[in-house]
């Protein structure tokens, strides 16, 4: 009789919980997470795992690969991504790094974060799509990585078909400051016959502030000095820019002072100019365009194409001359109006030289024009 009493007290009540099953999908599920970021770690660190990855990437090839992704170094003879026709494409030649350090949630909600000593290009080309989408101003732009470079060197950089950049270096950081912020930072480069250097950062939180500042000089030919300022939230750039140059022979030595805010997203992205030059030779900073000696005062205001705006420009061209003698064929260019939508204004041009002169939007286009000819064009509004 004590020993069934002892046993009723010791025995609980009713059938025992199975904690088992449980258990067993915790288990399932931690190993759920744990093997493929297993050999995701494993896969970065051979050349064949890094292979096989990048080949899962879609849109992209590549050419050449040498070493891994979280190896001591990684060499890409030939990288290229191109997407649909409203993306663009990117190819990158003898792309290599060394030294990186990977990092799994750094901070500031990035999944994974890679931090280098360096990173070098032979050559970067760069395509804009062939059919592209319309373009919609972002509401932010934080990215779900992390990545920092000591030193970034690029010996060519081409966009579409503009003149290269050449012996471009940086400091970059893309996601700084827990992702509030992408820094460009002790960048320089030189474009056609100019040196330049600056720095460039934006948020990327609304309103996305910009803090920009370049500075130029000339690195043949005549010698100048520019520089150029931008601030503002992304949608509206307070914009700066400066040129001062020595003086040739007799005339005043070549200047060019603007404002202008700029308002990218918009349909009119020129908001606002105030333009000052006075013996400026467009020659001298770049090697397509004429040579000319140009004085000009300018004011634009403007809301937008369907907008009331209102604009004067003067502009003096003190060495016209032909096309084909790589000269302006524009002597003088005065206008000042108070533009409506859909209303024709009138510019009066006196032009120098046999060429054409056909304004974009225009309805009538001389087609050529004889020396010293006063024009009257129509364009539409």
């Amino acid at each position: 009789m004590s020993r069934s009493i002892d046993r009723m007290a010791t025995e609980p009540e009713g059938p025992r919980p199975r904690r088992w099953p449980m258990r067993l999908a915790l288990v399932l599920l931690a190993a759920a997470i744990t093997a493929p970021l297993l050999a995701l770690n494993a896969a970065v660190r051979r050349e064949d795992g890094t292979r096989w990855l990048l080949s899962h990437v879609p849109g992209l090839s590549v050419q050449g690969l040498q070493g891994a992704l979280a190896g001591d170094s990684l060499r890409i003879d030939e990288l290229r991504w191109s997407g649909t026709p409203q993306q663009p494409t990117l190819h990158i030649e003898q792309l290599q790094w060394s030294r990186p350090s990977w990092q799994w949630l750094p901070t500031g909600g990035a999944w994974i974060g890679l931090a280098l000593e360096r990173l070098q290009a032979a050559r970067v080309t760069w395509q804009s799509p062939a059919q592209p989408a319309p373009g919609e101003p972002p509401t932010q732009l934080r990215l779900p990585f992390l990545l920092a470079v000591d030193t970034l060197q690029v010996g060519e950089v081409r966009v579409d078909a503009l003149a290269p950049l050449r012996e471009l270096s940086a400091r970059v950081v893309l996601g700084g400051r827990d992702g509030s912020e992408h820094r460009l930072e002790a960048v320089s480069l030189t474009y056609e016959r100019a040196q330049l250097q600056g720095r460039a950062q934006i948020g990327t939180d609304a309103p996305m502030p910009v803090s920009l500042a370049v500075e130029a000089r000339a690195l043949e030919g005549t010698p100048w000095q520019a520089s150029l300022q931008a601030n503002g939230p992304l949608a509206r750039l307070e914009t700066t820019a400066r040129l001062r140059g020595e003086a040739q022979g007799n005339a005043a030595a070549p200047t060019l002072d603007a404002q202008a805010r700029i308002e990218p997203f918009a349909a009119w992205p020129l908001a606002a100019l105030t333009l000052s030059t006075d013996e400026l030779d467009l020659a001298a900073l770049s090697s397509d365009a004429p040579r000319t000696r140009i004085r000009a005062q300018a004011k634009v205001d403007t809301a937008g194409l369907d907008k009331a705006a209102s604009a004067s420009v003067r502009l003096d061209n003190l060495a016209p001359g032909r096309w084909d003698a790589r000269r302006l064929p524009l002597r003088q260019r005065c206008g000042g109006e108070e533009r409506h939508a859909g209303n024709v204004r009138h510019v009066e041009d006196h032009v120098a030289g046999p060429g054409r002169l056909c304004p974009q939007g225009g309805h009538q286009c001389p087609v050529v024009v004889a020396k010293r000819r006063h024009l009257l064009i129509d364009v539409a509004g």
